[in-house]
């Protein structure tokens, strides 16, 4: 008789979202602090674990206007199944990329490309393109300036 051990055989699952448990992201990566303006999926294979939630602050809001006239504009890429943010560069990341949560907190980079390797390897998703965070950007004021422009 042979045996089988199914640990062999197991697939692995992606980690769940967030539960009560966990802290809640922190400002600035609070989703709630934000509207959903957009949303872009990565994959039709798998299309819950990758979309992604385009947030932008109110626009009939006073943090809108504030971000807009002092180089805090940004837009938040929030993926809510595993409850992870993503800041496009802005005074506000010191011109870097910001993810929440990498390793139980922020992680920063000045390359989109380095950013969404460690994301797409923590988790089971599919980041989009830079192209597309660039055109979000440019469709909703807050294009980087400088060399960060090129993600």
């Amino acid at each position: 008789m042979r045996l089988i051990n199914l640990n062999d055989y197991r697939r692995p699952h992606p980690p769940r979202p967030p539960t009560c448990v966990q802290r809640p992201a922190p400002p600035p990566h609070a989703p709630a602090d934000r509207i959903e303006v957009d949303t872009s999926v990565t994959s039709f294979d798998s299309p819950v674990l990758c979309t992604w939630q385009v947030r932008i602050f109110d626009p009939a809001g006073q943090f809108h206007l504030y971000c807009g006239t002092t180089g805090f504009a940004h837009i938040q890429l929030w993926n809510p199944w595993f409850g992870v943010s993503l800041l496009t560069p802005s005074r506000l990341t010191a011109s870097r990329y910001e993810a929440f949560p990498i390793a139980g907190w922020k992680y920063a980079c000045d390359d989109y490309a380095d950013i969404v390797y460690v994301i797409e390897k923590m988790y089971a998703t599919i980041m989009p393109s830079a192209a597309r965070v660039i055109a979000l950007c440019e469709d909703y004021g807050a294009l980087p300036t400088g060399d960060r422009r090129k993600a």
